[in-house]
């Protein structure tokens, strides 16, 4: 199968300690690159996804307001027409 291009980087930075690793703690058999594609596409997604959810928490944050409520108005169902 062919290796991506983010997953070659991250075996050229990463491999040899990920290898290391994986190798003293004897999960699996090592051949080839000790970073898989789909190990790396999922950091990948993991990493832009933090990324997004910190450069949105400004624009999430503050009061709440249109259809935001922050449930000070509800009232307790459990004690409702008593």
């Amino acid at each position: 199968m062919e290796q991506l291009v983010f997953t070659a980087l991250l075996n050229r930075w990463l491999g040899a300690p990920v290898l290391a690793l994986l190798l003293k703690l004897t999960f699996i058999e090592v051949s080839g690159d000790s970073i898989t594609n789909s190990f790396a596409m999922e950091l990948l997604v993991a990493v832009l996804l933090t990324i997004f959810f910190i450069g949105a928490h400004p624009a999430f944050g503050g009061a709440p307001g249109g259809l935001q409520h922050d449930g000070s108005k509800s009232t307790d169902l459990s004690t409702h027409g008593r």
